[in-house]
């Protein structure tokens, strides 16, 4: 599947036509196909899908164009923030190099991914309609992926997605398409000129297929990003008050039908009510994330290299066993060091160490900022929802975030919104 995608891709680039579907496949190949990849088995081009968007991205920076649009202020001081945290993290391959002693091997393995970041300068040697025309694409793509989620998981009858299996007691639904989060706020936002049944018909679909996978963060997250955009649609506050409220009772009402998330959130009250100290312990509580965090960012104290510039980009199977909190391997039969998906934040504390930390959010909040700074759109609201959640709250249960494939849909909506203002 990837090589075939990838083969479009390079065909299209070479005619200099339809980039929207270069986006689109780039997209799709930095998500693993929208993180469907698992669910099939097949000959792969790359070793890790993601290399071949990779692979791409860099294609189409050295690519020469006829096409460059123009773009605000704004955007080139946020290209500049890019290129601060690339020098970085060649500064850190430096020391990775010639103090700690790390392989290029290692190196490439662990820190190849940030290079995608170029896509920020990429993206402006395109033209605006194709980068209109690819967030379209992928929005009718993740809804046909959404709605198979939902059909094949409540009728039981598996031919796309595999069927849900039982975890610590709990039966819980697959993970939604990646983009879904996205584009139920971008829904919610009134970007798409649809006919409000159709809308409310997308939404639901959309909602659907991220709450059956029973993840709290991201019915946590579904909460609060209804709560921002009604509070900034509404000119009325009495009026957005009660659409709020109206909203998270549905949403509430409909976690009975939904036992298993109604099931996770009671478990997780009653979790946080006692706090553990072992690994033994705090495994599948919900304080286990944070533990994990402490334990890393405590070991990073005990060394002032370490602490500025993180351990940088040695493997797991390299790295000592040090941490006591994690998921275990089943293969090497140990805990987890560095590779755990649960969390974000130890991901990059480990990694970049603060100074890392600090340009890492400075990016985040850059986005966040021109969002809000901008004349209201319904996309300027749906990033800063968007990346003020993905943050805030997703961030913490799970480790897509820790990744440059995260910002390129956050670097498409914010290249529309600056052209907007020029």
């Amino acid at each position: 599947m990837d090589l075939i995608l990838f083969l479009i891709a390079v065909i299209l680039i070479i005619k200099q036509s339809k980039f929207e579907w270069v986006l689109v496949i780039i997209m799709a190949l930095s998500t693993n196909i929208f993180s469907t990849a698992s669910y099939y088995t097949g000959i792969f081009l790359f070793p890790n899908i993601s290399d071949g968007a990779l692979v791409l991205i860099i294609v189409l920076y050295l690519y020469n164009y006829k096409i460059k649009e123009i773009y605000s202020e704004e955007y080139q001081s946020f290209k500049q923030i890019i290129k601060l945290f690339l020098i970085y993290i060649g500064l850190i391959t430096i020391i990775d190099l010639f103090i700690n002693g790390t392989s290029i091997i290692s190196i490439l393995k662990t820190s190849r991914h940030w290079i995608a970041l170029i896509f920020a300068f990429t993206i402006t040697k395109l033209p605006i309609n194709s980068i209109k025309k690819a967030i379209d694409i992928v929005f009718k793509i993740t809804l046909i992926l959404s709605t198979i989620i939902v059909v094949e998981h409540f009728t039981n009858i598996h031919y796309f997605t595999p069927e849900s299996k039982e975890h610590m007691g709990i039966i819980r639904g697959i993970l939604p398409s990646y983009y879904a989060f996205f584009y139920v706020i971008l829904l919610y936002s009134n970007y798409y000129n649809n006919s409000k049944r159709k809308n409310i018909l997308y939404f639901t679909i959309l909602c659907t297929s991220l709450l059956i996978s029973s993840t709290r963060s991201i019915a946590l997250g579904l909460i609060v990003a209804v709560i921002i955009c009604t509070w900034f649609i509404s000119k009325n506050r009495v009026k957005s008050i009660l659409k709020v409220i109206g909203v998270i009772s549905i949403m509430y009402l409909s976690s009975f039908f939904l036992t298993t998330l109604n099931q996770r959130f009671n478990e997780m009250f009653e979790e946080l009510s006692t706090t553990k100290d072992s690994s033994s312990q705090v495994e599948g509580n919900a304080t286990f994330r944070l533990y994990m965090l402490k334990e890393r960012y405590d070991y990073l104290k005990t060394d002032a290299q370490y602490y500025l510039f993180g351990i940088g980009n040695i493997i797991e199977e390299d790295f000592p066993q040090i941490f006591h909190i994690g998921l275990g391997d089943s293969k090497t039969g140990r805990i987890t060091q560095l590779d755990t998906g649960d969390i974000t934040w130890p991901l990059i504390i480990l990694r970049l160490g603060i100074i890392g930390l600090i340009i890492f959010l400075i990016i985040h909040y850059k986005i966040a900022y021109i969002a809000i700074k901008a004349k209201y759109t319904p996309l300027s609201l749906a990033l800063f929802t968007y990346i003020f959640v993905c943050i805030l709250i997703n961030s913490f249960a799970g480790s897509r975030y820790a990744t440059s494939y995260f910002l390129i849909l956050p670097i498409l909506c914010t290249t529309l919104i600056c052209y907007n203002k020029k």
